[in-house]
């Protein structure tokens, strides 16, 4: 297992492959929790308390089995060798602060705002109830809504049409709020890196990629190569600067012979696929229903 996610900010728990223990109430049963965790804390009160508050309920919810080891004294020393030697075995680590700073600087965690992103989600969560139990409070006021009126009572039938209106408007307004903070919630969440495979090696950038399989021979030039973007035939066919105005960096607006070009290797694909590889073309409406 590896090592990549650093969660809390004075007590630090590091989060590796295996399946994350985030919080310890409302888990649904998962088929992709780990079935057992290595868990590494302070020991004493401390850590009973953690299992109390912590693995005990997310045992019971997802049937994880857990390991504890009071080894957080120790904790970024036995990280590094385990990281040197390619086989992490924690699974949760309880560090300090600084530690837990140096563990980011050398590349072995990341940091995340555990408390913002459980605070956002559980006011997210108290607006959807919120709005549920306005909905059942409006629905339940429809149904007297014609009692009353068939009845005269005048007033009631008054009083229960403007709570309808006011349900129905609370409800508009809690149901967009908690749209916005999933929203908010759903993007601090893509933000955390998805985890690497156990055989991905580690590195800081492309310096440190690992060469896995070559086909062919590179070619050999009696010149120095340029970029195709810097070849005099195509500068005048691509416009950065336009382009980084309209979409921002690393896109480009091309013209000219250069997107004749461009459009002739697409169709050539598509017709090789269709002579050669037994495709089938079709053109489909832009336009589809909801």
């Amino acid at each position: 297992m590896r090592m990549r996610l650093l969660l809390g900010a004075a007590a630090v728990v590091l989060v590796p492959a295996a399946a994350g223990m985030a919080i310890a109430q409302d888990i649904p049963p998962c088929e992709d929790c780990a079935d057992s965790m290595t868990v590494i804390s302070w020991g004493g009160a401390y850590q009973t308390s953690q299992q109390k508050a912590y693995s005990e309920p997310y045992a019971a919810e997802t049937g994880t089995s857990f390991t504890w080891d009071e080894s957080s004294n120790e904790a970024v020393a036995k990280l590094r060798a385990m990281f040197e030697a390619g086989n992490v075995t924690w699974d949760l680590v309880d560090v300090e602060g600084p530690d837990s700073q140096r563990l980011c600087d050398e590349g072995l965690a990341m940091e995340v705002d555990i408390d913002e992103i459980l605070a956002l989600d559980a006011d997210r969560r108290a607006k959807i109830a919120a709005a549920e139990t306005a909905q059942a409070d409006q629905n339940k006021a429809s149904k007297e809504v014609g009692a009353a009126k068939a009845r005269g009572d005048e007033a009631e039938f008054d009083r229960l049409r403007a709570l309808v209106a006011e349900k129905k408007a609370e409800i508009a307004a809690l149901q967009a709020e908690a749209a916005e903070e999933d929203a908010a919630l759903r993007d601090m969440l893509m933000r955390i890196p998805n985890l690497p495979l156990d055989e991905v090696p580690e590195g800081r950038d492309e310096e440190d990629n690992v060469e896995v399989h070559r086909w062919g021979t590179p070619r050999t030039f009696d010149f120095a190569p340029v970029e195709h973007f810097d070849i005099a035939g195509v500068k005048p066919g691509m416009d950065f600067e336009t382009a980084a105005k309209l979409s921002g960096s690393r896109f480009v607006v091309l013209k000219g012979a250069v997107i004749r070009v461009h459009r002739a290797l697409a169709q050539f694909m598509l017709d090789t696929h269709v002579s050669d590889h037994g495709l089938t073309e079709m053109w489909t409406p832009v336009l589809v229903k909801d």
